[in-house]
Formats: C-alpha cells, sequence, structure tokens
C-alpha cells in the first residue's frame, strides 16, 4: 500500500513540486551523464572491434565467404548506429554547451578532426553494401567500387581513431 500511495500526488503539495518531482524521476532513468555515455561508447566501440575482426577475414576470402560478409555487415548496423548515436549524442551536448560536457572538454584535435571523416566514410560504406544486397549480383559495378574504395579508406581513419583512443583504453583497464 505505501508504494501506491507514493505513486499518486500528494495533495498537500503544489502541483509544481510534484511535476519537478515526476521529471526528476524520468531524467534519472535516462541519467547516465557523461560518464554513462562514456562507458557506452566505450563498450559499443570493443563490441564493434570484436565483431569487425571475422568480417576482415570475410574480406580475404570474399568469394567463399560472401554470405558471411553479408550476415556479419547486417549484424554490424545495430552497433554502428549505436555508436554513432553516443558520439553524436556527446558531440551536441558538448557544443549546446552544457556544462558536465564542457567540463569533460573535447576530443584531441585529430579525433576531432577525423570524426566527421569517420561519420561519412561509415555511412557510404553501410550504405553502399545494404544497395549491394538489395541489387543482387548485377550492381557490381559503380557502387561495389565506391563500396571498396570507401572502405579502404574508412579502414586507414578507424586505425588512427583507435590509435588515438589507446591511452584512453589502457586507463580504463587499470
Amino acid at each position: 500500500m505505501a508504494s501506491d500511495t507514493a505513486h499518486r500526488r500528494d495533495p498537500n503539495l503544489p502541483a509544481t513540486a510534484d511535476t519537478a518531482r515526476s521529471v526528476r524521476r524520468r531524467l534519472e532513468l535516462l541519467a547516465g551523464g557523461t560518464d554513462g555515455n562514456e562507458r557506452l561508447t566505450v563498450a559499443t566501440g570493443v563490441l564493434l572491434i570484436v565483431l569487425l575482426a571475422p568480417l576482415g577475414v570475410t574480406i580475404v576470402f570474399i568469394g567463399r565467404l560472401v554470405w558471411w560478409h553479408l550476415f556479419l555487415g547486417l549484424v554490424l548496423i545495430g552497433p554502428v548506429a549505436l555508436k554513432l548515436a553516443s558520439t553524436g549524442y556527446r558531440f551536441a551536448r558538448y557544443y549546446a554547451a552544457e556544462p558536465r560536457y564542457r567540463g569533460k572538454g573535447p576530443p584531441p584535435p585529430v579525433l576531432r578532426t577525423l570524426g566527421p571523416v569517420l561519420v561519412g566514410l561509415t555511412t557510404i560504406v553501410f550504405a553502399t553494401g545494404i544497395v549491394l544486397l538489395v541489387l543482387g549480383p548485377s550492381s557490381r559495378g559503380t557502387v561495389l567500387l565506391i563500396h571498396k574504395v570507401s572502405f579502404i579508406c574508412w579502414a586507414v581513419v578507424t586505425a588512427i581513431h583507435i590509435a588515438g583512443h589507446l591511452p584512453e583504453l589502457a586507463r580504463g583497464c587499470r
């Protein structure tokens, strides 16, 4: 019974206090803050590295493993979207002058410069991969070339991106 009454509005409290309490409760459910965002971003990044390793194997043996390549590419869409969302959220909060995100500071200049390039290349690689999947083998002309070239560029930028985050990962493992 006590828990039932806890969720009802106290008639002795002004409506604004009740509204503020309700808003606070909702925010607590979503409040990971800067630390929660960082944990989510790092965990998603590690998951992506783990999932990208077998995808790399399929590239080497693409003739025999094309279906595994397609399957892993589709599996990666969710984690990639989550990584883009978590980093995009930090970006938005930082540039909206949110004090907690400003206090964390910006990423190093190289990573900040490469960020939009990495997002663009990631989008191109996945979009062309999906187009190739939908259109099938008959689309192996220009779309496949764009997919391959964007992947090569993406791999270089991603390697730099990962190398730039190694010090953070090393600190997190201690």
